[in-house]
């Protein structure tokens, strides 16, 4: 887990340190909670009545290395986060990818897999980060971070696919979807 580290030295006006500081302050105290659930955990339980999430795919095995690469390029987002070197791999390309993106949108990220809760459920923030903006406003960004192999067509249309087991989940009737 991070907290606010190293990656606050590129932020460079009074109004947005002050706001890392009272970001921290707040993470801090979030980090406290007990007694939560996790989303998905919640999700598999209670929504989906502990029926596996099942959708047709092409191929399980393009699957797996699709998870394995956005654990690891989260582990390069935390670290990218944190300052820290990241080392080439097989994930590195599609963390690059995500890097530049943040970049180009001028977001300074100042935490990774930041914990968090609202009421009973909690979860983990991929990624936190500011943007200062033209006026001197500054802003916070949230950040969910997503690798794929596929085109985001063929990535939406996987999305979209209803669970064969269970098609509606046991919260107003809503589909039961990614």
């Amino acid at each position: 887990m991070s907290a606010v580290g190293p990656a606050k030295h590129r932020i460079v006006t009074p109004a947005a340190r002050e706001l890392v500081g009272d970001l921290q302050k707040c993470l801090n105290a979030r980090m406290q909670r007990k007694g939560c659930i996790g989303v998905t955990t919640w999700l598999k339980n209670t929504a989906r009545a502990g029926v596996p999430f099942s959708v047709s795919r092409a191929s399980t095995a393009r699957g797996k290395q699709g998870l394995s690469i956005g654990r690891v390029a989260d582990h390069m987002l935390r670290k990218w986060c944190n300052d820290e070197p990241i080392q080439k791999g097989f994930a590195r390309t599609h963390f690059d990818h995500g890097a530049r993106a943040l970049t180009r949108e001028k977001l300074m990220p100042v935490a990774a897999q930041v914990p968090c809760a609202l009421g009973p459920l909690k979860t983990e923030i991929d990624a936190i980060c500011i943007r200062e903006g033209k006026t001197g406003r500054v802003g916070i960004v949230v950040v969910e971070y997503k690798t794929s192999q596929q085109t985001l067509a063929q990535h939406t249309e996987s999305y979209n696919q209803r669970c064969y087991r269970k098609p509606y989940m046991n919260v107003a009737g809503l589909e039961n979807s990614e």
